[in-house]
């Protein structure tokens, strides 16, 4: 649930691994989308880069961490992907 998958998918795209033995550090591909973006007319769209946390995105806006949450309800700032779409507030 963390990267928004199903078992299935992981199972799929790991056919080698055996999900019902699986080993501390043992590594898996997982599968993950990222949905279309629809951004409000003041916001425009931003791709999420390697390094970029919510924090360091507010920072090079010149905007607050609870004005970036804000228009992303269904983002886990916490588990940021790279290629991800989020809509950064203020451009209006």
């Amino acid at each position: 649930s963390r990267y928004n998958t199903t078992v299935s998918a992981l199972v799929s795209t790991n056919p080698e691994i055996n999900p019902d033995n699986l080993k501390v550090g043992q590594q898996i591909c997982i599968p993950v989308t990222t949905p279309p973006v629809n951004c409000p007319e003041d916001a425009r769209s931003y791709t999420i880069q390697a390094g970029d946390t919510f924090y360091n995105i507010a920072r090079r806006f010149s905007i607050s961490v609870d004005e970036l949450i804000q228009p992303n309800p269904g983002v886990n700032p916490d588990a940021l992907l790279v290629g991800q779409k989020i809509c950064v507030p203020g451009f209006a």
